[in-house]
């Protein structure tokens, strides 16, 4: 693929994703576009979000002073040349697989009992909010509120109109069949029900689930089994067929099956089975003392395909740097892949090292227990034992996916917004290389001679004032990162039509 082929890939898929009709002539384009391998991968990056607000670490002012005498290193002179509007942003990933793509050994190739004339009303749709490791069986007819949710692997959050919350884990294929409703032919999801949408219904081919303002959980096999478990409240089962109706209480689930819906049999609660939240990608570190400590970090939700991950060890605050070695991934307590080189994390200027690329093959892939394994150690030039304070430190674990290694400039023009020290920030990216930054609305001065590239699809600043470079790199099209700052990560604006 190249540039001009880029670029009409973009203003086309620009198109479909703002929700507007494809001309006869752009719809042959992208069916010859996506012939090529690159071009779809391209595709893939351009509409895949992972979008996922990570949960707030709480601490106190952080100190931003940087040394000034480092010396200076020039930046690049080659001007980056102007680029087109930057891509559409969207709040969820499209997987370019079709079935036969996703089938995976350990799946039954029973057919799957399908919910028959399960009507679609014409009204507000639900929207996905969060993903993680979607691979998607067939993509979706909508870029903001499909109609289904047909997946292989991964985790897809769903608010409905009325303020229901599902989170559906693949494999599963789901069907969003109004603004209070929903039918499955097989998977699992959990639905959180607040208070005024009592009534929530799911259709599935052996009955329907009322909800009556709960959270609950719901396993449907390809074969029609279905597994119920109310973590709160109630629910009502409507078997197939069936006048009358079983009540669910919460702390109880049962088993209901396919060849004889009406027979309900109590069954052992398991919670560990279903996913409640959207996890997080950050964790939180803390170091209290000069000797090395071994930290292990759960990223079992995290890892729902094969590929490369990303993590980013940030240092937020305290009195010493932050020395990182033996980052290593587990699977099942087993290394899987591991990098031993040192890296530090601290102030801008100390900063190295601290971003791990780790690898999960093919042949390593499958759900089970992965962990991630590092050895931190507060970095002190004098002995511990003649410090006058305790060399503590604190900061963050980002476990990445690797998806977006390959961003070009065009991913990162426009306006991007974060919070930090109880200020608004925000950095406009223009195309000639040159950036604004804002503080709470008002220009900041420090960054009028500040210039930017792309390198191997990460972002990097010159800040000449602090004659330091500052990188980056993009969880999403809507997340940017600072890998070597402690800054919360940095939100899309979106571009006012």
């Amino acid at each position: 693929m190249n540039s001009s082929q880029r670029t009409e890939l973009r203003t086309i898929t620009d198109t479909l994703l703002d929700g507007k009709p494809l001309t006869a002539r752009q719809s042959e384009r992208l069916n010859v576009l996506l012939t090529d391998p690159a071009a779809r991968d391209f595709y893939l990056q351009m509409v895949e979000t992972d979008v996922h607000l990570p949960a707030s670490i709480e601490h106190a002012d952080i100190i931003t002073q940087l040394e000034q005498d480092a010396v200076a290193r020039p930046f690049p002179t080659r001007r980056i040349a102007a680029i087109a509007a930057c891509a559409a942003t969207i709040t969820f990933a499209v997987g370019w697989f079709v079935g036969s793509q996703t089938q995976t050994p350990s799946q039954s190739s029973a057919p799957s009992p399908v919910v028959q004339n399960k009507p679609t009303e014409d009204t507000s749709k639900a929207n996905i909010t969060s993903m993680i490791g979607v691979r998607w069986n067939q993509p979706p007819d909508s870029a903001t509120s499909p109609s289904t949710i047909d997946i292989a692997s991964g985790l897809v959050e769903l608010i409905y109109p009325t303020g229901v919350k599902v989170i559906v884990e693949g494999p599963a294929n789901y069907q969003v069949t109004g603004k209070n409703s929903g039918a499955i032919d097989y998977g699992r999801f959990v639905a959180n029900v607040p208070k005024g949408a009592e009534g929530f219904t799911v259709d599935y081919a052996n009955g329907k689930v009322i909800d009556l303002g709960t959270e609950f959980g719901f396993n449907l096999s390809r074969e029609g089994e279905l597994k119920l478990a109310v973590f709160d409240g109630e629910v009502e089962l409507h078997p197939e067929g069936s006048s009358s109706f079983i009540k669910i209480d919460q702390n109880h689930a049962v088993e209901q099956h396919s060849d004889d819906p009406h027979a309900i049999q109590s069954i052992p609660f398991d919670r560990a089975a279903y996913v409640r939240e959207t996890p997080s990608r950050e964790f939180s570190w803390h170091l209290d003392s000069a000797a090395p400590k071994t930290l292990t970090f759960d990223v079992s939700h995290l890892i729902w395909k094969p590929g490369n991950f990303q993590c980013v060890f940030k240092w937020m605050r305290g009195q010493r740097a932050t020395r990182i070695s033996n980052v290593t991934l587990l699977k099942n307590g087993v290394p899987v892949d591991s990098q031993t080189e040192e890296g530090v994390t601290g102030f801008l200027h100390i900063t190295k090292g601290n971003v791990y690329t780790l690898n999960v093959s093919e042949q390593n892939y499958q759900r089970a227990q992965w962990q991630i394994k590092a050895t931190l150690q507060s970095r002190s030039d004098v002995p511990p034992n003649d410090a006058e304070t305790v060399p503590w430190s604190e900061g963050i674990l980002l476990f990445e996916d690797g998806r977006l290694l390959d961003a070009t400039e065009s991913d990162f023009i426009g306006t991007w917004k974060y919070s930090h020290n109880g200020s608004e920030w925000q950095r406009i990216l223009h195309a000639d290389g040159t950036i604004t930054l804002t503080k709470n609305k008002k220009n900041h001065i420090d960054f009028s001679k500040a210039r930017w590239e792309v390198k191997s699809g990460s972002l990097r600043v010159w800040i000449p004032h602090l004659k330091q470079f500052e990188d980056h790199i993009l969880r999403d099209h809507n997340t940017l990162i600072f890998t070597d700052q402690p800054y919360r990560n940095a939100v899309r604006v979106p571009t006012e039509k």
